[in-house]
């Protein structure tokens, strides 16, 4: 009688996809935003990418382009390639110097997001479920920055919020609730 064999290639191959799968479900769509009113073509150029002037096109709306990537969480410079020519994102202050007497632009992914847009008018995250994160905002010059912190308890009676900015109070802060969620917006010191 024959030996009865297990088929190895589907399991092998199930794995492989649960890997992929999990490295992908931390990426964060980021919607990267450039005004470029009558330039013929622009690209989004970083570390993400190598670099590279003519990897990621981005698409035309109006004087607007834009593109989204998705990024792991982490801290990317980049520019813009506005018809062959390096470009900072104009709005975006977040910078850091490029080497080459200007500054590249940084957009921080934080982990827990929903999405992050930057340049153009929208700078702004939405905070992910289930655990509350903080939502990267900008600053203001000198001052404070607004955060907006998000918690989903969907049968919670009170949900407070606390860190080291109230010395972990579990009552300091309590949270609005708004349907499923619950929501507070604090203006915290860079």
């Amino acid at each position: 009688m024959r030996p009865m064999l297990r088929p190895v290639f589907p399991a092998a191959v199930l794995a492989v996809l649960l890997c992929v799968l999990a490295a992908v479900a931390g990426a964060v769509p980021v919607t990267f935003t450039a005004s470029a009113p009558g330039a013929g073509k622009v690209c989004l150029a970083g570390e993400f990418n190598g670099w590279s002037d003519s990897a990621n096109p981005m698409t035309k709306a109006g004087d607007a382009w834009t593109l989204v990537m998705d990024l792991a969480p982490g801290s990317y410079q980049y520019k813009f390639v506005v018809d062959g020519n390096w470009k900072q994102d104009a709005g975006n202050p977040e910078a850091m110097p490029d080497g080459f007497g200007g500054n590249n632009s940084v957009v921080k992914v934080a982990e827990g997001v929903a999405s992050v847009k930057v340049g153009g008018a929208a700078a702004a995250a939405v905070a992910a479920a289930p655990a509350a994160k903080a939502a990267p905002a900008m600053p203001a010059a000198g001052g404070a920055v607004p955060v907006t912190f998000r918690c989903e308890a969907p049968g919670a009676g009170k949900v407070c919020l606390a860190g080291e900015f109230n010395s972990w109070s579990d009552s300091a802060n309590p949270m609005t609730k708004d349907g499923d969620a619950w929501t507070l917006v604090m203006s915290l010191a860079p």
